[in-house]
């Protein structure tokens, strides 16, 4: 007798029960699968019509001390770009409300660190490539692109 496929439902707890054994983590580890249900997504304060200022949503909370790099960056091989790229962010945002100059050379720095990692050329110009799988709702081999990042 075959036995059959559990529901989708128990095949994605399944999944889920995987990252159990990682310690219980703050919504601004910048590794953990960002969503809705996983960090505030509060509309961004410094957006301003027709000018390039502040971002959509407020990422303040990704970026807890002025310190570049900061202290969770893992090696390239290892770096969900998302990540780093949150952390710029909400460097800039708290430089934008006023919370010191350290924050705009934390985000600058952060932007250089990742534009030095486009790649330049080939069918991936231009894109962050990252270079660990990515055991996800679909399995991704490396290299691959992520589209929250080049958004």
């Amino acid at each position: 007798m075959r036995a059959e496929r559990p529901p989708r439902a128990a095949l994605a707890v399944s999944r889920l029960t995987r990252f159990r054994h990682l310690p219980a983590r703050a919504a601004t580890d910048p590794d953990f699968f960002s969503s809705a249900r996983s960090f505030p997504t509060e509309i961004g304060g410094n957006i301003e019509p027709g000018k390039v200022r502040g971002y959509y949503f407020d990422l303040r909370f990704k970026a807890k001390t002025p310190s570049w790099p900061p202290s969770w960056l893992k090696p390239r091989e290892h770096q969900l770009h998302v990540g780093t790229a949150q952390w710029a962010l909400g460097a800039y945002e708290r430089y934008l409300e006023g919370e010191g100059e350290e924050w705009l050379a934390c985000a600058l720095d952060a932007g250089r660190y990742l534009v030095d990692d486009l790649q330049q050329g080939g069918p991936f110009d231009g894109a962050w490539l990252h270079w660990m799988e990515m055991p996800h709702t679909y399995r991704l081999r490396p290299p691959w692109v992520s589209a929250m990042v080049e958004a």
